[in-house]
């Protein structure tokens, strides 16, 4: 009878044994601690935060705060990437595909996995812009503008950049002056953040500043390109800045004065293509053809010891512009020109 008795013992104590918690609990805990400060999207500058006052007449800030301000946010921005890549890249079985391409396979499918992780959140895909950057830099000509042109279709026809404005710096942001004033003025790290000052609006303005430093590098690069041994490099380079030229204000001045300079460029194919561009440019954005026109006098027809190559495209150039009727201001600019052009000669 006693071995009768074991098994219903076993039972009634099997019964009584307390429920485990589900592993379930420690993964929901671990993301909410990962839980993003700025939601991710593609167009990040378009995303929904606190509109944050701003006064014109507002007393610059200490540069000690702005300093101190900016290296919270980068911190923000690091860790919001952190967060990103341990809730989204990490878990998802299409982005350990992505990972395992950029790992092991062709150069030509690492580009294009970047540039996909690039494309769905860029303000928490830093690293993979970075990892274009760095192969635009390759020696190898193909490889390179490969990752050029990668990096040029997400900053001209991608929403990457904004389509309406010049990307700023974290200490030319209109609210910045706005918010530190008063106590605010003398904030340290470690402190609470301004008055409607958030986390969201740190991280943004870290990433803005970050992107418009990595799109100068970007500019650095095409430059040396557009000076390449090789024709065929040139006129890709050439092409590229024209294109991010036409859809992207973000340094305008500079992009539009890499490509006034080709028209000094020794290969008639290059010169040539540079002027049809830059004509290219004002049939897309007719109210640039003042600047255009002034770029091409000063940087290219009456530089300092400009060969006659490049002032016989500059005035090609000029000459072959169209005008309305709805510009007189042009027309008059560009008599002058070949009126002090004729003098000089």
């Amino acid at each position: 009878m006693g071995q009768k008795r074991k098994p219903e013992a076993a039972k009634i104590e099997k019964q009584e044994r307390p429920e485990k918690k589900p592993r379930q609990d420690d993964g929901s805990r671990k993301k909410q601690s990962q839980r993003l400060v700025f939601s991710a999207r593609p167009d990040w500058h378009a995303a929904d935060i606190p509109v944050l006052p701003v006064d014109p007449e507002a007393a610059p800030p200490p540069q000690r705060v702005i300093e101190e301000l900016h290296a919270h946010a980068t911190t923000l921005l690091a860790a919001e990437n952190v967060a990103y890549n341990a809730a989204h890249l990490s878990g998802s079985s299409s982005h350990k595909f992505l990972s395992t391409i950029m790992a092991s396979g062709t150069l030509e499918d690492k580009v294009s996995a970047l540039t996909l992780l690039v494309q769905e959140s860029p303000l928490h895909t830093m690293k993979a812009f970075e990892n274009l950057l760095a192969l635009s830099k390759k020696k190898s000509r193909n490889q390179a503008l490969m990752a050029v042109a990668a990096l040029k279709d997400l900053l001209g026809q991608g929403v990457v950049l904004p389509a309406d404005r010049k990307l700023r710096a974290f200490g030319k942001q209109p609210a910045l002056a706005t918010l530190l004033q008063g106590k605010a003025a003398r904030w340290t790290t470690g402190q609470l953040l301004p008055s409607g000052l958030t986390e969201a609006h740190l991280v943004v303005w870290a990433y803005e500043d970050w992107l418009k430093r990595m799109y100068f590098e970007l500019l650095q690069v095409l430059e040396s390109w557009c000076g390449d041994e090789v024709e065929y490099a040139r006129s890709r380079a050439v092409t590229y800045v024209w294109e991010l030229l036409k859809e992207k204000p973000e340094q305008e001045e500079n992009l539009l004065r890499l490509l006034v300079n080709k028209l000094g460029d020794n290969d008639r194919k290059i010169a040539s293509r540079a002027s049809y561009l830059l004509l290219q440019l004002e049939t897309s954005h007719p109210a640039m053809k003042m600047i255009i026109t002034n770029s091409i006098e000063a940087d290219s027809l009456f530089r300092p010891g400009q060969s006659l190559h490049a002032k016989y495209y500059a005035i090609i150039t000029l000459n072959q512009t169209i005008l309305s009727q709805k510009e007189p201001e042009v027309a008059t600019r560009l008599l002058d020109i070949f009126s002090a052009s004729s003098c000089s000669c």
